[in-house]
């Protein structure tokens, strides 16, 4: 078999630069230009003897070949994007900054051109006011901006793909529903800053505040078995996520001698989001859970980055619940955790000893959740301390109750059987929720000493 696959891209630009003052006060500087972008990605070429041979061993060219069933030539991902853009900067007196883009881009992959421009604002409060000597400078800063973002290669125009198991042409998996376009990605986003430095910039803190909101995301929901377009998913443009957040850097020169020094800094952020605006049920799933009791969903008031899994039912008392062959009832998906932080931390230090350093990073992630199917594999397997434990206790001990049958409303006695338990609650098919964990974790990042 010889298989050859090819990928290149092709990049050119044309810019022009001003640089100029119109008086004293004000300075202007600008970039135009244009470019563009070729890029093809995995053009393959096979070239497969299996089942019918060569006529010359170890020959690959097409003559050679007793059956052409096994060679083929796909696509893989083509895209050409073109643009204009612009930036200006206006400075007053160095004091004051006015800074403005503009860019439109034409993608091969969306029907219409898209445009998103951006504004910011800086002000150097120490240059503008007089300050005390204590403060040795002081900014703050706003701006907002628009991004665009085209679509991958062949998603409006989906191709066949050939394989040879069947030869012939094979539909794509992912394809738009016939009557729909499909939108490039938007997102807007303003963000507010200020910065201070004190006591000869010995302490400084910096305060960042951030909004952004994020529409037409590319996402892909199961059709219908039978489907005019032959695809086994429509791609459509759908859902909102919002985020916003804060970050924090405080810095210090604690220590400042001749042959020894130290500068450290925290760091904290936070980020909060929601998702909005899905179609139907308000649901749309991005890993397909398979074999597993878990998935990554977007839902409808909840964050991006839920944790779908599956949870032992339970009633209004918490008993666990049983059919009435003592079999565990299970419910569906539902949310049963959250991967995002509650906030993050960062804390570095650089040391200076003579001709000597040494520099210390610690990061330090606090709420979020983990699913271990690794724990729930070993519980199946009852190869985990907890499922050794309660074999060595003669069970588990469970409160439950019947929820059907002739015992239906009465409660289970003696220990629920070890291994019937974590068979049915363990194992990557079992009751994921049970093997979320809190996520925190303080690591030292990095050390270097030299």
């Amino acid at each position: 078999i010889s298989i050859d696959d090819v990928s290149s891209q092709t990049y050119g630009d044309l810019i022009a630069t001003i640089n100029t003052n119109f008086n004293d006060d004000f300075s202007f500087n600008a970039n135009v230009g244009t470019s563009f972008t070729k890029t093809s990605i995995a053009d393959q070429t096979v070239l497969d003897s299996d089942p019918s041979g060569l006529n010359r061993a170890n020959w690959f060219t097409l003559a050679n070949f007793n059956s052409n069933q096994g060679n083929y030539h796909n696509y893989g991902a083509r895209k050409e994007v073109q643009a204009v853009f612009a930036a200006a900067t206006i400075g007053y007196q160095n004091k004051l900054y006015l800074d403005v883009t503009a860019r439109n881009e034409w993608s091969s992959t969306v029907e219409d051109s898209y445009f998103y421009p951006s504004v910011g604002a800086t002000a150097l409060l120490t240059e503008l006011f007089k300050m005390p000597e204590s403060i040795s400078f002081a900014k703050v800063r706003a701006s907002y901006a628009q991004v665009g973002n085209d679509i991958p290669a062949f998603s409006k125009d989906p191709i066949n793909l050939y394989q040879t198991v069947t030869p012939g042409s094979i539909k794509p998996l992912y394809g738009p529903q016939f009557g729909t376009t499909l939108e490039p990605e938007r997102q807007s986003s303003y963000e507010l800053g200020t910065e201070w430095r004190f006591f000869n910039n010995r302490f400084g803190i910096e305060f960042t505040y951030y909004a952004n909101t994020t529409k037409n995301q590319l996402l892909n929901i199961p059709a219908p078995a039978t489907n005019a377009e032959g695809v086994s998913n429509y791609t459509f443009n759908g859902g909102v996520i919002k985020n916003n957040g804060v970050e924090l850097v405080v810095n210090a020169g604690i220590i400042k001698q001749d042959k020894f020094s130290w500068d450290a800094y925290v760091n904290y952020s936070h980020n909060r989001n929601e998702v909005s605006e899905l179609p139907d049920a308000g649901t749309v799933i991005l890993t397909a859970a398979g074999v597993n009791s878990y998935r990554y969903s977007l839902i409808n008031g909840q964050p991006f980055g839920v944790i779908e899994g599956i949870n032992i039912k339970r009633d209004a008392q918490g008993r666990m619940l049983l059919n009435a062959d003592g079999s565990i009832q299970k419910t569906e998906f539902e949310a049963v955790g959250n991967a995002n932080p509650d906030f993050m931390l960062g804390f570095g230090n650089s040391f200076k000893f003579g001709s000597f350093f040494a520099n210390v990073l610690i990061d330090a992630r606090f709420g979020g959740d983990v699913m271990s199917l690794t724990e729930a594999t070993n519980d199946q397997f009852g190869v985990s301390k907890v499922s050794g434990d309660a074999r060595n206790n003669g069970g588990v001990a469970v409160n439950a109750v019947y929820a059907e049958g002739p015992n239906a409303g009465s409660a289970f006695s003696g220990k629920y059987d070890a291994e019937r338990y974590y068979s049915q609650g363990g194992g990557r098919a079992g009751a994921s929720g049970a093997y979320i964990y809190d996520a925190r974790n303080v690591v030292l990042r990095d050390f270097a000493f030299g």
